[in-house]
């Protein structure tokens, strides 16, 4: 047998066993993976005291023809609507929150909190049995994932892909440091008659009071009020800071005010604690694209492509520009 195939299968038997209470045979099997999370399992699995404690499983339904989107599943498991976003509107993807997201809840009656993924954070709210919305920035596109279920020993949480119609299991330690540039944000919502469960768990939900005040930044931007923006941006630079979402906050208002200079100042501050972010590079790419810098452009360009894992965003952007060059174009 080929080394990853015993791999897998080692895998495999290590989730069986776990699911069957077998703690000696899922430790045994999950050392023989040799990776990361099934290490953990295993000695998060001798620790733990007997019985294993139950994965958190919330029984959000799940229709038996098309996918639902996670805000119809939200619907569905609360019986309170929770709107789609208008057809053709795309998320944000350059690291700034869906305010659109959190603006239709709050229009249609739910009681909201924006925070930064944690593990202490999503344990308790799964366990208070509150799904929640998990953002997932790649370069070039935002994706909406709803959080299900979670199980502390495993170190995962359990999400509805929303083109899938099973849910998977996604390590924890992964999320949190795929996407750590931009939180990962997370958005849990429950309709009125359940807001006293979302009150007792919002104390352990990082990063709460923030979101809210850049909440309170992006929000009347959605109506073009920049006056009511500016105001909110001054009072969450006051009340935050140097936080990484006062920061976001100057690329919203940069971005509303189309001023290419004012977003490259915004983009780099934003990108200060995280040099090697592509989606945080790439908006300063393009507002030094918009001011004709186009030698200072390329050589972010250069430097993200040079990375082992470079997107191919990343190196499709360099190779167009390149092409316009013709002294580069032999190199593309």
């Amino acid at each position: 047998m080929e080394a990853e195939v015993r791999q897998w299968l080692a895998a495999r038997r290590a989730d069986v066993a776990y699911a069957l209470g077998d703690r000696v045979a899922c430790a045994a099997n999950a050392r023989a993976v040799g990776d990361e999370f099934y290490t953990t399992l295993a000695g998060n699995v001798e620790a733990s005291p007997a019985p294993l404690p139950a994965r958190v499983l919330l029984p959000v339904p799940t229709p038996a023809l098309n996918p639902p989107t996670p805000y119809e599943s939200l619907t569905a498991f609360w019986g309170h609507p929770f709107p789609n976003p208008d057809a053709g509107a795309e998320a944000p993807t350059d690291g700034l929150p869906d305010a659109d997201e959190r603006n239709r809840a709050v229009a249609s009656g739910w009681r909201t909190a924006e925070f930064t993924l944690t593990a202490e954070a999503a344990h308790a709210l799964v366990a208070a049995g509150i799904p929640f919305l998990l953002t997932l920035v790649e370069v070039g596109v935002s994706q909406t994932r709803l959080v299900v279920g979670s199980d502390p020993i495993r170190e995962s949480l359990t999400l509805v892909d929303g083109v899938e119609r099973k849910t998977a299991e996604a390590p924890l330690r992964v999320l949190l440091e795929r996407y750590k540039a931009t939180g990962p944000r997370a958005l849990a919502c429950v309709p009125p008659d359940a807001a006293a469960k979302l009150d007792a768990v919002r104390p352990l939900l990082a990063d709460a009071n923030a979101y809210d005040a850049l909440f309170a930044v992006q929000r009347p931007l959605l109506t073009h009020d920049r006056r009511a923006a500016g105001v909110a941006a001054a009072a969450l630079s006051t009340t935050f800071p140097g936080h990484r979402l006062t920061a976001l906050a100057a690329v919203a208002l940069a971005r509303a005010d189309e001023h290419p200079a004012k977003l490259l100042a915004a983009a780099t501050a934003a990108a200060v604690a995280f040099p090697d972010d592509p989606t945080l590079a790439l908006a300063k790419a393009s507002a030094l694209r918009d001011l004709g810098r186009l030698d200072e452009r390329r050589a972010i360009l250069h430097d993200l492509a040079a990375q082992p894992d470079a997107d191919p965003l990343v190196t499709q952007s360099l190779a167009q520009m390149m092409l316009t060059d013709p002294v580069a174009a032999a190199e593309v």
